[in-house]
């Protein structure tokens, strides 16, 4: 180092061993710069004097200008190192990084509100209708008993239908139910095999993917998306005020939301335990334990105050048949277990409450026989038409004759039916016998279109939204 430094607060020269500046009195070159001078002497050698003094200042400037900047950084980096060690014992707070979607300039949808339901196949927006328009190519042709598998080799469109126009909002490997939360689209997509959750702003500003997980329902107020991490098992909370993600049991199994209180399942062996939670995963409480058989599993669920109502039974045989069971009122609180039916004859999946907290129930043997029973479903095909089931009472209101429906000598399977107030939605496939595509005993068929069917159940209208 030269005999003479420049103090760095006013400039003066100084000898290279002073302590304080002979102009101001201040300590002529700080701690700071100490490593600075370090470089200097051990890189002096190899440059020479002129070159080496002029990389010398301009690196002391750049570190000098950008030394707040520099500390910062290392600050928050920190800070985020710490935050991350320190969550790594709680499993229920899991981020996962960004990931683009490309997505179309839908300004017309910036604001978006939904008029009922946040979740669905279909959501009723106050612009319009949102679904999935699929492409043809991501549904076989052919399936056993009218099950047609989807494929993810092919972007979906997700599109806003408002009077019978369609507006492209984005395209991904998307499909089955979504969720409109503070104006982000929340849908599952298929990537490499595995159903990653997903959402994205309307206006295509911001999007993020949460990791592995299937759409399972809202809570009333639209703050609280609900999902399964894994399959159909596991619960799995995010808040969509603070973007917060948790996983509440990679066990328990989602039955539905009722005001303030989640519900779930855990099945052991021939136990059946229901569960109750906050809507925000917290406080989660047994509320009764049934003893079954080995397959036992909530069937349908109403309410009546604070007080709830199920059916359970077993789902067995190749053709997944609800073999009946018995219809429980357990207190939200967890007392007052009582059996209603079924413990002499199996009760029946279905059953309607009443006001005064009675209830109607039927044995399983007058029931009609339903493949591949689906637990919890909101609506049931007889063969005298499509049924909605009140989710309070369980009473039962036809919304779909077959007349409305029927194709000629086509069949017909009904993927789902989602309600929004008056509006009903359908998604049909229409198909006929294909024996190339017979599974053992079950009757193969060749799919000739799908659509998605709308009907307003005041008007008796019915309008197609959708067809492939």
């Amino acid at each position: 180092m030269s005999d003479t430094i420049y103090c760095e607060h006013c400039g003066a020269p100084n000898a290279a061993d002073a302590k304080t500046c002979v102009s101001c009195g201040k300590d002529p070159l700080p701690e700071e710069h100490l490593l600075l001078d370090f470089l200097k002497e051990h890189t002096k050698s190899a440059l020479k004097d002129k070159a080496e003094d002029k990389v010398y200042n301009v690196i002391k400037n750049w570190l000098l200008s950008h030394l707040y900047g520099l500390l910062v950084t290392v600050t928050v980096i920190s800070s985020t190192v710490a935050a991350v060690v320190s969550n790594s014992a709680n499993p229920r707070v899991v981020h996962f990084p960004e990931t683009p979607v490309r997505a179309s300039s839908p300004s017309a949808s910036t604001g978006l509100r939904t008029e009922g339901l946040y979740s669905g196949e279909v959501i009723h927006s106050d612009a319009g209708d949102l679904y999935w328009k699929y492409d043809p190519r991501n549904i076989a042709d052919t399936g056993a008993l009218g099950s047609f598998t989807r494929t993810g080799e092919y972007e979906n469109s997700y599109v806003l239908n408002k009077n019978g126009a369609e507006q492209i909002l984005f395209t991904a490997y998307g499909f089955g139910d979504t969720a409109l939360l503070r104006n982000r689209i929340y849908y599952s997509e298929l990537i490499n095999g595995i159903n990653i959750l997903s959402c994205i702003e309307t206006d295509g500003s911001y999007s993020r993917q949460f990791g592995e997980g299937e759409i399972q329902g809202t809570d009333s107020t639209g703050r609280y998306l609900y999902y399964s991490p894994s399959g159909s098992y596991g619960i799995g909370v995010i808040d969509t005020d603070t973007d917060r993600q948790s996983v509440v049991s990679s066990d328990l199994k989602y039955l539905t939301c009722r005001r303030d209180t989640v519900y779930a399942q855990r099945t052991e062996g021939n136990i059946l335990t229901l569960y109750a939670m906050n809507t925000d995963g917290s406080e989660l409480r047994e509320l009764c334990r049934v003893e079954g058989s080995q397959y036992i599993t909530t069937a349908k669920m109403h309410f009546n105050n604070d007080t709830v109502y199920f059916s359970c039974g077993s789902i067995e045989g190749t053709g997944g048949f609800y073999q009946g069971g018995r219809v429980i009122r357990v207190n939200n609180d967890g007392s007052g277990m009582q059996v209603l039916a079924g413990e002499s004859v199996p009760a029946g999946a279905d059953f309607t409450v009443h006001s005064d907290g009675s209830v109607s129930t039927h044995t399983r043997d007058q029931e009609e026989d339903v493949l591949f029973f689906q637990p919890m479903r909101s609506w049931k095909r007889t063969n005298s038409g499509v049924y909605w089931i009140n989710a309070e009472t369980g009473e039962e209101e036809l919304i779909l004759s077959n007349e409305e429906y029927a194709s000629g000598s086509l069949s017909t399977a009904f993927e789902t039916v989602r309600r929004s107030g008056s509006l009903v939605y359908f998604r049909i496939h229409y198909m006929e016998e294909d024996s190339s595509s017979d599974l053992g005993w079950r009757q193969g068929y060749r799919r000739i279109r799908s659509v998605l069917m709308m009907k307003d159940l005041k008007s008796k209208t019915i309008r197609i939204l959708n067809e492939y």
